[in-house]
């Protein structure tokens, strides 16, 4: 980790590193189990998982590298980018030290419960988290969190910042994410000089946009994306420590979010 983010702090002053080529498989990571509260919840520890089906040699992307592993030839696809958390995310867990309970490739009970009508008629879901499917999981992800937090416009500007968001979304809460991309857009604007503050209420929409295309013309897509993607993941780095602080219970998951946000220093950064 320590070489990761010598580099980090390298490429921020102009040093630039050989991008590493994206792993198949890591650690899986972890989420954030009661939506918009203040706790992104357990880590499945030591459990390897593969991020999605590769070819034998995985592309390596310029500039930016995705969460997922991208398949030779291929281009980053919001299957790819759902599927990938469904993977890093893992099977059933129910921590006693996960505030969020039960849950099952990322998905809690509480979320389960508010798409049950449909899990039973789509699926034939029997209500039990231990009887919990992929499919259900891609299916809430898909309407819970890549629709509200309005990923297909963010997905035209950048695939990169709309897994960065989806991630975000996922493990520490649909509003926390998209108001951190709106402070973000905020601070980088030069007290309003090159565009205005926009509202930061956690909704991502037409203001927000604006926004974000108004700092690509500004700085330029490659530059503004990778700022943007710095700002993200330094704020979730950050969170982390704060609620352990808060909260001694949430120094168990401590090392497997750092695992998380390092795989990220990696894939989107160097």
């Amino acid at each position: 980790m320590f070489n990761n983010l010598l580099n980090w702090f390298l490429n921020l002053w102009g040093t630039v590193s050989t991008p590493p080529t994206p792993p198949t498989s890591g650690t899986v990571g972890n989420h954030n189990s009661i939506p918009e509260t203040s706790n992104p919840n357990h880590t499945h520890l030591n459990l390897k998982v593969n991020h999605v089906n590769v070819a034998d040699k995985p592309v390596v992307m310029p500039m930016f590298q995705s969460l997922v592993v991208i398949p030779q030839g291929g281009v980053l696809t919001k299957d790819d980018i759902i599927d990938s958390v469904v993977s890093v995310e893992g099977g059933y867990v129910n921590n006693p030290d996960d505030s969020g309970g039960e849950t099952n490739f990322g998905i809690t009970l509480a979320v389960a419960k508010t798409y049950e009508k449909a899990l039973k008629e789509k699926f034939k879901w029997n209500g039990t988290m231990k009887s919990f499917t992929k499919p259900m999981a891609k299916y809430i992800y898909e309407l819970e969190y890549w629709a509200k937090l309005k990923l297909d416009d963010i997905y035209k500007t950048s695939p990169f910042l709309a897994d960065k968001l989806f991630d975000l979304g996922v493990n520490v809460g649909k509003v926390r994410a998209a108001k951190w991309l709106q402070e973000a857009l905020n601070v980088f604007n030069r007290k309003a000089v090159d565009y205005k503050d926009i509202g930061v209420d956690g909704g991502i929409g037409k203001e927000t946009l604006t926004a974000l295309d108004a700092l690509i013309k500004v700085r330029g897509k490659d530059k503004a994306i990778k700022t943007l993607l710095k700002a993200l993941i330094t704020r979730q780095g950050a969170h982390y420590q704060q609620i352990a602080l808060d909260n001694e219970k949430n120094e168990t998951f401590m090392f497997g979010w750092f695992e998380r946000l390092d795989r990220h220093l990696d894939l989107y950064l160097n």
